[in-house]
């Protein structure tokens, strides 16, 4: 695995090209780390190779702070490499930090391909997990603690009334999770009627209870 490349900045496009011991290597960069790049000059690059069946794409990453975001925005369901490169590129690595830890969902609506859905469950997912890049300027003692969907009080009773309707606790579970992901806020202040609508709602008009 390639973890990094230092060489001349030979080419920047749609790609940056590095040339490295006489070997060109084609790196997809964000918008803005592309934009601080300079033909000639020589610069390290920190790297994470994809490897799929129709392809092979190495991601460059102007600091160690990016590449740890890109590993896990892109374990977030629903998140590819590209609309995780497009986010690094529209908003800087502590700003990111801080949108997540303040469960700030729009921060993330103007970035390209990814919605209001995909926004909240990038928060929900990695709140709490990314305290260590916050502005030095912000005392992470101060943000609370994030809600996990089994610390949203109306979660354990609308499951219940979900079992009750006929449906299976798991398939009950999964219905109420997704709902809070799609809720503000994490839907911490929901209250049992008001959940249990949500989740009926996931579950559809087409599905039966089992």
């Amino acid at each position: 695995m390639i973890s990094s490349l230092r060489g001349v900045v030979v080419s920047i496009g749609s790609h940056v090209v590095l040339e490295v011991g006489g070997v060109g290597y084609a790196l997809d960069v964000t918008v803005s780390h592309r934009a601080a790049l300079v033909i000639g000059a020589e610069t390290t690059i920190l790297t994470l190779m994809i490897v799929r069946p129709e392809s092979m794409t190495i991601y460059g990453f102007a600091s160690a702070g990016d590449l740890a975001l890109f590993s896990l925005l892109t374990a977030v369901n629903g998140v590819g490499p590209r609309s995780a490169m497009a986010a690094l590129g529209a908003i800087p690595a502590d700003a990111m930090a801080l949108a997540i830890e303040q469960d700030n969902a729009a921060a993330f609506r103007k970035v390209a391909g990814i919605g209001p859905k995909t926004a909240q469950l990038i928060v929900m997912s990695l709140r709490g997990k990314v305290r260590s890049m916050l502005p030095e300027s912000v005392d992470a003692t101060d943000i609370p603690a994030p809600l996990t969907p089994v610390d949203v009080p109306a979660r354990t009773e609308t499951v219940k009334a979900l079992v009750a309707l006929g449906w299976n606790q798991r398939t009950a579970a999964t219905a109420i999770d997704n709902a809070l992901v799609a809720a503000p806020g994490g839907g911490s202040d929901l209250s049992v009627p008001a959940l249990l609508r949500m989740a009926l709602a996931q579950l559809g008009p087409n599905q039966t209870a089992r």
